[in-house]
């Protein structure tokens, strides 16, 4: 039997098992991904609401801005919602601020959570688990080869 082609046949299969766990392992978390980088492309045609309390509201109500729920009388300490270009047309002071800085500070000074979740990158993480399902027996591979072609300088050579 030929040592070389048995070892590289048992690289082959357990190359195979490993790209079958790691994809069992990680398939799961990249269509999660996907999903989740649908869901936000779908969302990010929306237009982002700015809280404010109701008692420094400026324009009409229900035009301008919409008061928390589906309240028709405003109490003055309520949060009320602004559509963002609304809210720049309204409050020309906020000008020299970016969407996302404006956004912040406005949810900062109501005291209400910010959701900075970076953005899924699913194409990233499947890359990545590509590169290892393939990177991990392809380097094993390369130490191997060069450990039998190692030890193969030992052998006795063949009388002629």
């Amino acid at each position: 039997m030929n040592i070389k082609r048995g070892l590289f046949r048992l690289w082959l299969v357990l190359s195979i098992m490993f790209a079958g766990a790691v994809g069992i392992v990680t398939v799961p978390g990249i269509i999660a991904d996907f999903r989740s980088a649908s869901l936000q492309k779908s969302m990010s045609n929306d237009t982002l609401m700015v809280p404010i309390i109701c008692d420094q509201a400026r324009g009409t109500l229900k035009t301008d801005y919409s008061p928390e729920g589906s309240q028709t009388d405003v109490n003055p300490f309520d949060t009320c919602w602004y559509e963002l270009p609304k809210f720049r047309t309204l409050y020309p002071e906020y000008k020299d601020l970016t969407d996302d800085d404006l956004s912040d500070r406005l949810y900062e000074k109501l005291n209400l959570p910010i959701n900075h979740n970076p953005a899924p990158q699913p194409w990233l993480t499947l890359a990545r688990a590509i590169a290892f399902a393939v990177g991990g027996p392809l380097s094993v591979l390369v130490i191997g080869g060069a450990f039998v072609w190692a030890f193969s300088g030992f052998s006795r050579s063949k009388a002629s």
